[in-house]
């Protein structure tokens, strides 16, 4: 299993891809746009929404382990988004600038750069 990592599949489990960032994200703009609902209703809400999309990336070749991350960055967002009483211009400052880092070169897709909680290599 690899904690950070390009890509994730069952075979090779990566509990933080590129796309976590995403999810948080995700998290900020439904806290952004469900502010009105009140807090309670909006977390129950965006949990259930965001829960049903993890189920099917799991049934599509995600591993549990990255949905589990995925679920709780996104849920992370939205708290983020609570918590700094964030602005319509902050979240797309925070966008912005997280699509920067996800288009950065760094990000290639040769799985150059992961961190290997341990090798299952025999």
């Amino acid at each position: 299993m690899r904690l950070v990592g390009y890509r994730d599949s069952n075979k090779t489990p990566t509990a933080v891809t590129p796309w976590t960032l995403v999810h948080f994200i995700v998290g900020m703009a439904f806290g952004m746009l469900s502010y009105r609902l009140g807090f309670n209703n909006s977390l129950i809400l965006f949990v259930i929404i965001h829960t049903i999309y993890e189920l099917k990336d799991i049934y599509y070749g995600s591993s549990v382990i990255n949905s589990v991350f995925d679920e709780l960055f996104a849920i992370l967002g939205f708290l983020a988004f609570y918590q700094f009483n964030m602005t319509t211009s902050q979240v797309a400052l925070t966008v912005t600038g997280s699509l920067l880092l996800m288009t950065s070169p760094m990000l290639s897709d040769d799985n150059s750069w992961t961190l290997d909680i341990w090798n299952s290599r025999g």
